[in-house]
């Protein structure tokens, strides 16, 4: 939406007055309880993140992640995404914490949801790397370096193995 294209060039105060009429919509037209209106939440606290408004972007992401958890339970990549989204949130804080705990039950829950070779895994994985080598944690971080460089080789591989076998 418009809101989008105004956080993406910066016109952080045009974003905002998009996102705010987006959620006042949202609410009076389909309510709160929808994953729309979660993911206008999420857009909103990331622009706040961004604009280093931490206290109104936590609490955005914490109301995201209560609706998704309400619509979809704790079994669904869309609460996955609110748990990602507080981990690396919480990661660019500082609070490691609260950071790994997220970015781990993200990556559990994906895990769970898709295998370990999946992207969404990948994602949660890498973004626990990345708190690890933030945080100088060189055990946990070297551990989950190298299950992300072997899952890395096995999807070049059949990529690699799926192509020879169409030419």
């Amino acid at each position: 939406n418009i809101a989008r294209i105004f956080y993406e060039n910066g016109q952080f105060e045009l974003a905002e007055t998009n996102y705010l009429k987006a959620l006042d919509i949202y609410r009076n037209t389909i309510g709160r309880e929808s994953p729309d209106y979660a993911m206008c939440i999420d857009n909103l606290a990331n622009m706040y993140a961004t604009k280093k408004d931490f206290v109104k972007a936590e609490q955005l992401y914490l109301e995201a992640l209560k609706i998704r958890q309400s619509i979809f339970g704790q079994n669904h990549i869309e609460y996955g995404m609110s748990l990602n989204n507080l981990g690396t949130y919480y990661s660019v804080r500082n609070d490691t914490i609260k950071a790994e705990t997220y970015l781990l039950k993200a990556q559990n829950l994906w895990a769970h949801l898709f295998g370990k070779e999946h992207p969404d895994y990948l994602l949660a994985l890498n973004n626990l790397i990345i708190q690890y080598w933030l945080t100088g944690n060189s055990a946990q971080l070297s551990s989950k370096l190298m299950e992300s460089i072997q899952i890395e080789k096995n999807l070049v591989f059949r990529a690699s193995k799926h192509l020879s076998e169409i030419e």
